[in-house]
């Protein structure tokens, strides 16, 4: 088991259990897709969540380990050490989470952290999303250092929740799901041949915000396509 102590480790971020806003909001965004809607209350329990996405030289320990395989894009731990992990496909995510004693978060997980629980649209607020604020597509490389940009931090002190690589979480995906999502805990539709992933860099030449979420293979790979963990709230 991994010691979460160790140097290069990512940080836990606790979210106690309370109830938010998820969806896109019709009074603040202009161009809700439609599997954003409709805005719904949704209550999580407490757990805890990494600070930035997992790391190339975060990777590599778990590919030390054996656990791991190294990934077909970019990877130049030694170079890279503090860029995104990119390249796993979701069972590969799955394994790093658990050798950290963790797993994938569920999309409404994702999300809290991403918005925190006083309805903004955004990490930072309502306003869209710039340069200054995140990693995007215009913005010049699409992937770079984890939390290079601190403007853009959640509520809760979560990086990189637009912007940078993409993220895996543990939901399967339909577009109408959020009409029927329940309103504690949900863990997506089992009637799937698709999964979401979420942490948007650009949409359809749309201006991403934290509620985006886009349909993908199961099995799909990316060089901008990552993860981050989440784990039961430790005592």
């Amino acid at each position: 088991m991994l010691l979460i102590g160790t140097s290069w480790a990512n940080d836990w971020i606790s979210i106690d259990s309370v109830e938010f806003s998820m969806g896109c909001d019709p009074s603040k965004k202009s161009n809700c897709s439609q599997d954003e809607l409709p805005l719904h209350k949704t209550k999580l329990r407490a757990y805890d969540v990494q600070r930035t996405e997992v790391t190339q030289a975060e990777w590599l320990a778990c590919v030390e380990a054996g656990v791991c395989v190294v990934t077909p894009y970019h990877w130049d731990p030694e170079k890279l050490g503090n860029w995104p992990v990119t390249g796993m496909n979701r069972l590969e995510a799955e394994a790093y989470c658990t050798w950290v004693g963790g797993r994938l978060p569920t999309e409404a997980e994702w999300e809290l952290a991403a918005r925190g629980p006083d309805g903004r649209s955004n990490p930072w607020g309502d306003g869209d999303a710039t340069c200054e604020l995140a990693r995007l597509r215009g913005c010049g490389e699409l992937l770079g250092p984890v939390a290079s940009f601190p403007k853009g931090a959640s509520p809760y002190g979560v990086m990189d929740m637009v912007g940078n690589a993409w993220e895996f979480v543990s939901d399967f995906y339909r577009s109408d799901y959020y009409s029927q999502s329940p309103g504690e805990n949900p863990t997506g539709p089992t009637n799937s041949n698709l999964i979401s992933l979420r942490s948007p860099n650009s949409f359809d030449l749309q201006l991403p915000s934290a509620s985006t979420r886009i349909a993908a293979p199961q099995m799909v790979r990316a060089s901008v396509l990552g993860l981050r963990c989440v784990r039961e709230t430790q005592p």
